[in-house]
């Protein structure tokens, strides 16, 4: 059977929505596409501004100087350092703030004479208009830079970028000049304090020089040094003398303390003197007789003790001859220590004197370099003021003209192809932004994907707008022409009806396409057999949906009952009988018991199709609704139909759908595409969730020819893709 093929093809489509779907740019080109009219308006509306102002904007013409500066002056003296340039980088940076100053521009103005150029006279601020013409464009990775000047008269915009190079020139020659003679004021204002400081030292080292005997230098310091020579020389032959007389004392003496007298013959003294010689004779004959008389006789012999007693003499004549030396030579050291402290006394003296000399030498150096040092400031700073005098009269700058300007033959401004480009693609971007800004804002459900966020629930279909010929605005009529069509133009049936008269168009696919979806939401313990059409706000197309929706279940081989309790504005009648007045007998009267379910059923011009219409519009149409006499009004139709439609009120209108709803087995909620509000889509589902009835899900209705070609409706691809089928099998 149909209804058992069609569930595989929604399943075989599924996975291939939801892949598409999960692609992000779609998305955002759906949002392009669908809010393709803020986008065409935004962009038209840059793009004509951007040709408003680029045709009535004064072409404008650039003259170009090309100017060389130097951080440094030219060197034309040795010592020329007057004049400081600075840090490379913030010299540089200076100049372009001056080449751009009001200080130049100024000059500029005042030497052209531009107080009466028709560009500038109209200004409050001429010299700021003309700034404003002005831009300094430093040439990377060089030192040379450039001035642009920008007006509508080529030969202008030439004149002044040169004019102001020359003003820049004279400017920097200037400012130049006046430090070089502000320079040589205060170095003119040093040189006469200078001079007089030069002859105060020079004249307080002349009067040193005299107060200390410092006249001849030279003269005084060798006989100084020869003075310490000698007296040095002197004070250590003294010393020396003194210690060999010390010597000679304790050697003497020493002998004198010893018992042997022949000790004493080895002194050089004794040796020396007459008396010693003479007493060193006699006692070497004595000693020689003694010798030769002991071979003779005894030791107590006369001969032998007259010998003894003449040695004995001897010895202490060579004492007393010892001890007078000693005696002597005491007075020869006492001399000579008496001139060694003389001398050294002396040495002390001269050593002195050459201290006081050194430091009077030292104060005199210090004296003298002072005098120095302040002469030699004094020629230099006179030797700087003359340079300084030769190079204030020179015109050296550091600024050189590289490039003239040149009368230039085409306008730089406006640049109308880029303007029109900035124009049209700037507009575009606002367009894509404003379009995105749009539909954040818009508070109506425009998509499947907004449907389902709002309302938490099962998107069951989406339907296209269906036009007045009863296909889908965009598609025409194809099916029919191809003969695949049961009714045709003028035979009596509403255009809503697109099942009927056209099986294979866009919206039957989707009608048929919701039938599966619907028969689905129920359970194997609870099918779908009774359920009602619903919306929130009125021409949302309930009524058109409720009507395919039964056809379609009709065309599968059903008994279906479409029963309109829409007893405000009923229009099933009109869908399914157009051209016929209404009945005067419908489901008002079975409600108040006028009729039964056997006397209202109509049947349709569709095979399998019966409706209930209306009938007379009841004063009190939610208590009729309410009543037990619906109930089994639906109970009755069940019996005698596969499935019964319930075309029902709005329900954020009125209470009467809310009333029915719960003695159905399910209610479908239409929603109208960028008519119904998220708020009143949301209201009316709740509404009918509190009251206990049975939600399927809901129906995106009346999309229009955009949105369902580009896809957005989600669910419209799978429909094309699926149209071969229902070309074979129409039911």
């Amino acid at each position: 059977m149909v209804s058992q093929e069609i569930p595989e093809a929604v399943a075989a489509a599924a996975p291939a929505a939801a892949d598409e779907s999960a692609i992000p740019w779609r998305a955002y080109w759906e949002v392009v596409v669908s809010r393709g009219w803020v986008i065409a308006a935004v962009t038209a509306a840059s793009f004509l501004g951007a040709a408003l102002y680029t045709f009535r904007a004064v072409p404008l013409y650039r003259g170009s100087t090309r100017i060389l500066i130097e951080q440094s002056l030219p060197r034309v003296l040795e010592s020329q350092d007057v004049y400081q340039l600075g840090d490379p980088y913030d010299f540089y940076q200076t100049q372009y703030r001056l080449l751009e100053s009001r200080r130049i521009a100024g000059r500029v103005v005042e030497r052209l004479g531009l107080w009466e150029d028709a560009g500038l006279k109209a200004s409050a601020d001429p010299v700021a208009a003309f700034m404003g013409r002005v831009r300094i464009q430093p040439v990377q990775n060089s030192r040379l830079v450039d001035i642009e000047v920008d007006h509508p008269d080529p030969a202008k915009a030439a004149a002044w970028a040169d004019a102001i190079a020359a003003e820049y020139i004279a400017d920097t020659l200037e400012r130049r000049q006046k430090s070089e003679r502000d320079a040589l004021a205060e170095l003119t204002k040093e040189v006469e304090p200078l001079r007089k400081r030069l002859e105060e030292r020079e004249r307080a080292v002349q009067a040193f020089r005299e107060e200390r005997g410092l006249v001849s230098i030279n003269e005084r310091q060798s006989l100084l040094e020869r003075r310490l020579e000698e007296l040095s020389s002197a004070a250590t032959a003294a010393e020396k003398e003194r210690r060999d007389l010390e010597a000679t004392i304790e050697r003497v003496s020493g002998l004198l303390k010893s018992e042997d007298p022949a000790a004493l013959f080895a002194l050089p003294r004794i040796q020396s003197s007459p008396l010693g010689q003479k007493i060193q004779e006699d006692q070497v004959r004595l000693q020689q007789e003694r010798e030769d008389l002991t071979k003779t006789y005894k030791e107590r012999h006369p001969k032998l003790l007259a010998i003894d007693s003449k040695l004995a003499g001897l010895a202490a004549s060579l004492r007393r001859e010892a001890e007078r030396i000693v005696e002597g030579t005491r007075s020869a050291y006492e001399e000579a220590r008496a001139r060694e402290q003389k001398g050294r006394d002396a040495l002390d003296e001269a050593k002195a004197e050459k201290v006081l000399f050194d430091r009077d030498l030292i104060a005199l150096n210090q004296l003298q370099r002072e005098a120095e040092a302040t002469r030699t400031l004094y020629e230099n700073l006179l030797k700087r003021i003359q340079e300084t005098k030769v190079t204030s009269s020179m015109e050296l700058t550091n600024v050189t003209v590289v490039d003239k300007a040149q009368v230039p033959d085409a306008p730089v401004s406006p640049r109308r192809m880029l303007n029109l480009m900035l124009g049209l693609l700037g507009g575009l971007a606002a367009g894509v932004a404003a379009a995105f800004l749009v539909e954040q804002v818009d508070n109506s459900v425009d998509s499947p994907e907004k449907l389902e966020r709002v309302l938490g629930a099962t998107l069951l279909g989406v339907v296209p707008r269906v036009g007045m010929n009863g296909a889908a605005e965009g598609e025409g009529r194809k099916g029919r022409d191809a003969g695949g069509g049961a009714a045709g133009a003028g035979d009596g049936v509403s255009p809503e009806l697109v099942c009927f008269r056209d099986a294979r168009s866009q919206a039957s696919e989707a009608y048929r396409a919701i039938r599966t979806a619907v028969q689905f939401a129920g359970s194997a313990g609870r099918p779908v057999r009774a359920l009602a059409i619903v919306s929130t706000v009125p021409r949302e197309g309930k009524t058109m949906t409720a009507v395919n929706l039964a056809v379609t279940m009709a065309q599968a081989g059903h008994r279906v009952l479409t029963i309109d309790a829409d007893l405000r504005k009923p229009r099933l009648h009109k869908v399914l009988c157009p051209g016929h007045p209404a009945p005067d007998r419908g489901l008002s009267n079975v409600l108040i018991g006028e009729a039964s379910l056997q006397d209202v059923a109509r049947e349709t011009p569709i095979p399998g199709l019966w409706c209930i219409p209306a009938g007379p519009i009841p004063p009190n149409p939610s208590e009729l609704l309410g009543s037990p006499r619906m109930a089994e009004l639906l109970r009755s139709a069940l019996e005698g139909f596969d499935r019964v439609v319930v075309d029902s009120p709005p329900v954020g209108a009125v209470t009467d759908a809310c009333v029915i709803a719960p003695h159905l087995d399910g209610v479908v909620q239409v929603v109208g595409f960028g008519t119904t509000t998220r708020h009143d889509a949301r209201m009316g589902k709740d509404r009918l969730v509190s009251l206990g009835a049975r939600y399927l899900g809901a129906i995106l209705n009346n999309v229009p020819p955009a949105r369902w070609r580009l896809g957005r409706a989600g669910m419209g691809r799978y429909y094309n893709r699926y149209g071969s089928y229902y070309e074979s099998s129409p039911a």
